[in-house]
């Protein structure tokens, strides 16, 4: 049942692309509880879900390529030590190869889903200007 304010107290809220939904079964005679995740936006398709552990009563739970409270910042990862080549964070979709921001802004990682072997590249300049990683477009631009 989709209900844009309140969560039965048995429910569990979730809210994903500005759209909240409560899951599990609804008892009309229960207490409702207030849904943290109404006025919380969740960026980059974090999915909001009601928490006691979060700060303010909500966790947004990023992708693999985004961290912080509400999936602002970008995650880097290196091959040697912050690894993104795992099932976990390439499962699924059709893509031959998956990228991820590097520690250093001039460069990113590449995986191979069938391999999970790990890759890091350069971006390459162009007229004398040094390119970075932009994580949401997925390549590397100039910088501004």
């Amino acid at each position: 049942t989709s209900r844009p304010h309140k969560c039965g107290s048995s429910q569990m809220c979730l809210k994903w692309q500005g759209v909240a939904m409560c899951y599990g079964y609804y008892d009309p005679n229960e207490d409702s509880q207030e849904d943290p995740c109404e006025d919380v936006i969740c960026e980059n398709d974090g999915v909001c879900t009601a928490s006691d552990s979060g700060s303010d009563g909500y966790t947004c739970n990023c992708g693999p390529k985004w961290t912080g409270q509400n999936c602002e910042d970008v995650k880097r990862y290196n091959c040697e030590t912050k690894i993104p080549c795992t099932t976990e964070n390439i499962h699924g979709g059709d893509k031959l190869q998956i990228f991820f921001a590097h520690d250093h802004p001039a460069k990113f990682v590449q995986c191979v889903p069938g391999s999970l072997r790990c890759f890091e590249r350069d971006c390459e300049q162009a007229n004398n200007e040094w390119k970075v990683w932009d994580n949401t477009q997925e390549t590397c631009i100039i910088r501004q």
